[in-house]
């Protein structure tokens, strides 16, 4: 794979994404050897720092000397100042890690006997706790107990049951002699009764309640503006606003008005006014267009 001149940063980048798909080793190394700025000039490309970025493998780069800086050095998950010490920092000592792994042991070893230690002391009182305390004694005198109350408690549930039959002897004898058949063929004629009489309660309560509005209806068509309408008397308004007119002098000659009529109604003019209650000197002029 080429790591300097044209189509270097593609084909990096296309590496790296290729490794992160395969996934088929624990930590991928990106170094080369030193060189120019322009040598080193492909691991400055946006698409390898991109490619690294997105890798789902650790990535440890070890590009050119301690003192040349990239960008891909800024986008790798650890840095190293040459591929030699990108390799070191990719497999820690064995010893190392030997002795580390010693070490927690003996750690692991020391806290669990310290934990077992504590319990064996919190232990001791509570064991010698429950022998005072002889929870068999105890489990065997509740176990008696509980058979007595459970005799006792059967002994009433009998006693119960046979109060309880005796007592619906002497209901069902009493049921009988209360013949209720005979009392409900008589309550049945008495609700027939009953009925009959509410029935004709009801039609004379409407038929007083209809007389009584006859002689309202009556009474009301009498007092009505109507019933006065038809006897030849009109009700004049402004028009279009619908004010009564009760006086003359507010008026105009001109003014339309609208007379209300037994059957209708009529559209007129102002043409003379007489304030004095005098007979008009002319009639009122009327519109000839109906609504």
């Amino acid at each position: 794979m080429p790591v300097q001149g044209d189509g270097a940063a593609e084909r990096i980048a296309a590496t790296i994404r290729l490794a992160s798909e395969r996934q088929d080793c624990d930590v991928l190394l990106l170094t080369r050897g030193g060189g120019s700025l322009e040598d080193l000039q492909a691991f400055n490309e946006e698409i390898v720092a991109r490619a690294i970025v997105d890798c789902a493998v650790p990535l440890v780069s070890g590009i050119g000397h301690e003192t040349d800086v990239t960008i891909a050095d800024f986008a790798a998950d650890l840095r190293a100042p040459t591929p030699t010490a990108a390799a070191e920092l990719a497999t820690p000592d064995r010893q190392e890690w030997s002795r580390a792994t010693r070490l927690l042991a003996a750690r692991l070893e020391r806290a669990l006997r310290q934990r077992l230690s504590e319990r064996r002391q919190r232990l001791r009182p509570l064991v010698a706790r429950l022998e005072r305390l002889q929870p068999r004694r105890r489990l065997h005198d509740h176990a008696q107990r509980l058979d007595e109350l459970d005799q006792r408690l059967r002994q009433a549930l009998n006693n119960r049951l046979g109060r309880e039959r005796l007592r619906l002897v002497g209901l069902r004898t009493r049921l009988r002699t209360q013949a209720p058949t005979a009392r409900l063929r008589s309550a049945r004629q008495q609700l027939r009764a009953l009925a009959l009489r509410q029935n004709a309660t009801l039609r004379q309560c409407f038929q007083t309640a209809r007389q009584h509005l006859q002689n309202l209806s009556g009474a009301l068509h009498a007092l009505s503006p109507l019933a006065t309408l038809r006897r030849g008397y009109a009700i004049v308004r402004r028009y279009p606003d619908g004010t009564i007119v009760r006086r003359a002098d507010p008026l105009q000659i001109g003014d339309p008005v609208e007379a209300l009529l037994g059957s209708g109604r009529l559209r007129c003019a102002i043409t003379a006014i007489d304030v004095e209650n005098r007979a008009p000197s002319s009639a009122v002029g009327t519109d000839p267009e109906e609504p």
